[in-house]
């Protein structure tokens, strides 16, 4: 209220400040005069300067940081797509996820090498060696060839030495329906000695 009279009688009593000729180093400015005159004939400072500006500052820098962020998720989301992609098509991967060992069996040696008589560069051999009660170390095998955007196509070759796997509960076996396929030792004891083929 106070603001507004002031503003009346100073267009009253002195005309020449309403049209804003007054210089800052005229007798007819006041502290108070000369202030106001600053502020309306300065816009640039109130975009800019106070609270206001600090809130407008605040809210950029904010959509600039979340813009950011964003980019990056989504560039670390792409990246973990093709790293799985070419995961998938790594021969121990293809191995794994088709034959889930039990608990008391998934603690083996895996290895993977080059597959011995066959031809092409596609060809990897996988092996796990676990230790079975009365028969030692057992070695399982398969051969794996991977092609270009397609499944691996394998090939288990059985073990070493040659258990008789119904006997074992040993692993579960992946269907192409995507269910498991238990193994049909699962729930007998075990054998008291190593039973072979």
């Amino acid at each position: 209220m106070e603001g507004a009279a002031t503003d009346r009688l100073r267009r009253i009593s002195t005309p020449h400040l309403a049209q804003r000729t007054l210089n800052r180093s005229s007798p007819w400015c006041t502290k108070r005069n000369c202030a106001s005159l600053a502020r309306k004939d300065e816009p640039s400072r109130i975009k800019t300067g106070g609270s206001g500006g600090m809130r407008e500052f605040s809210w950029q820098h904010f959509k600039r940081a979340f813009l950011i962020l964003l980019t990056l998720v989504a560039a670390a989301g792409w990246l973990y797509v093709i790293y799985n992609q070419e995961r998938s098509n790594d021969p121990m991967e293809v191995v794994k996820k088709r034959f889930v060992f039990y608990p008391e069996y998934s603690h083996g040696v895996w290895r993977e090498k080059e597959c011995a008589h066959v031809d092409g560069d596609k060809c990897r051999e996988v092996t796990y060696t676990i230790p079975v009660k009365g028969c030692g170390p057992v070695t399982f095998d398969w051969l794996v060839s991977t092609g270009e955007g397609a499944d691996a196509a394998w090939t288990y070759n059985g073990t070493d030495p040659r258990l008789d796997e119904s006997k074992y509960p040993l692993y579960a076996v992946l269907n192409e329906d995507a269910r498991l396929i238990d193994s049909p030792a699962l729930g007998k004891p075990l054998p008291e000695t190593c039973q072979f083929k």
